[in-house]
């Protein structure tokens, strides 16, 4: 391996440290640091008793931010991050500070503004919070809904999906086929309808929303007041938040751009980022021929780091169909897939990206991940100009380093070995210290035979405190998004 290759020419103690580049391989990266959905069911919802939320605490809080006294409201807010509030108390106070004056639709846009801001603001991440706060956002969203649509609702929403995928709830907030629907056409074999998948997310389904009946019970007999018209109770487990975005924004590519992470996040195989022996490796058309004339055997002992094309996956999956079992959702244990199989559901994800316009502010991340899904499909050489136009269009520090990144994979892949040497040292440009560009760089340093520059970008990269590596936000996105779209939104309310 590449790493005790480091470790043997730096020495003992720097290839301590560098054994922990491990974390980032193509095989450990996606373990240790992505969750792919519930093993179990959702986890346990436990009651959280949230704190008393004063009349006028809320009335300080939608004042100053509609004062543009935002340092006030950044104070006031400050003090409820670390606990919970009750969303029909929020409701009640907001809704009456609503109708205290005639301008109703600048006032339900603050409302919204702040219950959003209260919302992604939590320092906590208990499932019983997270429902907490998505109960709150949508208060605010259903605020908004009812005005017209506006730039500065546009932001709203920006923040909105943000805060979804930060939470890893992308999947509750937009509704796609289940994987159990897509079996036929990902190549499963058997034909017959995915029962336990079915079944399983049937299950998920009615104890989540048991545990919503129960949550709103309790918070509506707990709270000190409830709006008249409250639309809590109303309300679903389930956000269904796209709907809300494209009836307000048709043409917003922030809906189709969720949906294919969700697919991402569903489909099989690790992020691609190192060179190493778990790397995919294509196989054209006609060896994957000849692997499916030569029968079930065959098929059978192709290695699961094999990716082909379409036809070719289907020819395989032809001869020998896939379990039922292993294209189920991530709700169920499931075998490791085959490789004819992944390939189809990495094919799926690539279509999935091609579907989002190249519009802001998703333009330059769908790249990012066009090109990485082609790295997962042993294609760095259609990866490449995905991740170049993905670094072109980038604006953020997130986007920059992981356009470079991947970039910088793609190309030692392909052999160009001193351009990926200068993609990777972009990469450290626009994230300096970067754990996952450091790993990646060094050994092709070595290579060149800079053992003193590879040495000492090693040891930048295993300093303390380590650098926040865009690579472990890769799933929820950039973290400072939600943050950019809500600033946006304090910009546009105050025209």
């Amino acid at each position: 391996m590449i790493w005790s290759r480091v470790a043997r020419v730096l020495g003992a103690p720097l290839g301590c440290l560098v054994a922990a580049a491990a974390l980032f391989s193509s095989s450990g990266l996606a373990q240790g640091f992505v969750s792919f959905g519930l093993a179990n069911g959702p986890p346990p919802v436990k009651w959280i008793e949230p704190s008393p939320l004063g009349t006028d605490t809320v009335e300080r809080l939608l004042g100053s931010y509609d004062e543009g006294r935002y340092e006030e409201f950044d104070a006031l807010a400050q003090t409820l991050t670390a606990s919970v509030i009750n969303p029909f108390e929020f409701e009640a106070d907001a809704e009456r500070w609503i109708d205290q004056t005639n301008e109703r639709a600048r006032r339900a846009l603050v409302a919204a503004a702040v219950a959003l801001e209260l919302a992604t603001t939590s320092v906590r991440r208990e499932p019983t919070v997270t429902h907490f706060q998505f109960m709150v956002a949508e208060l605010g969203c259903s605020w908004l809904r009812d005005q017209p649509s506006s730039p500065a609702e546009r932001s709203w929403h920006a923040a909105f999906v943000a805060m979804a995928r930060r939470t890893g709830r992308e999947g509750d907030v937009i509704s796609i086929d289940p994987p159990t629907a897509k079996l036929a056409r990902l190549g499963v074999g058997s034909g017959r309808v995915g029962a336990a998948g079915d079944k399983a997310r049937r299950d998920e389904d009615a104890r989540w929303k048991s545990a919503h009946r129960d949550l709103v019970t309790r918070l509506r007999r707990d709270a000190r007041h409830v709006s008249d018209s409250t639309r809590i109770d109303d309300a679903h487990w389930r956000v269904e938040h796209r709907a809300h975005l494209l009836a307000r924004f048709p043409d917003d590519p922030l809906g189709l751009f969720l949906e294919a992470t969700v697919r991402e996040r569903e489909r099989p195989a690790t992020l691609q980022v190192l060179d190493g022996s778990v790397a995919p490796v294509w196989i054209n058309g006609a060896d994957a021929e000849q692997i499916a004339a030569g029968g079930a055997r065959q098929v059978g002992a192709v290695s699961r780091n094999r990716r082909m094309d379409r036809m070719s996956a289907e020819k395989l999956l032809r001869v020998v169909p896939e379990p039922e079992s292993a294209a189920l959702s991530s709700l169920l244990p499931r075998p490791e897939a085959s490789a004819a199989f992944t390939s189809l559901a990495l094919w799926d994800v690539v279509d999935a990206f091609l579907a989002v316009p190249v519009r802001e502010p998703v333009a330059a991340e769908v790249g990012i991940r066009l090109g990485q899904t082609y790295l997962r499909l042993a294609r760095p050489d259609l990866a490449l100009p995905a991740l170049t136009r993905a670094e072109s269009l980038a604006t953020t520090p997130y986007e920059s380093y992981l356009a470079r990144l991947f970039g910088g994979a793609a190309l030692a892949r392909s052999g160009r070995r001193a351009d990926a040497i200068a993609a990777f040292r972009r990469a450290l440009h626009a994230v300096p210290r970067a754990q996952a560009a450091s790993f990646a760089l060094a050994p092709l340093l070595l290579e060149a035979e800079a053992r003193e520059d590879a040495a000492s970008i090693l040891e930048a990269a295993t300093t303390l405190p380590l650098a926040d590596d865009p690579l472990r936000h890769y799933y929820e996105g950039d973290p400072a998004a939600a943050s950019r779209a809500l600033a946006r939104l304090r910009e546009e309310a105050r025209r």
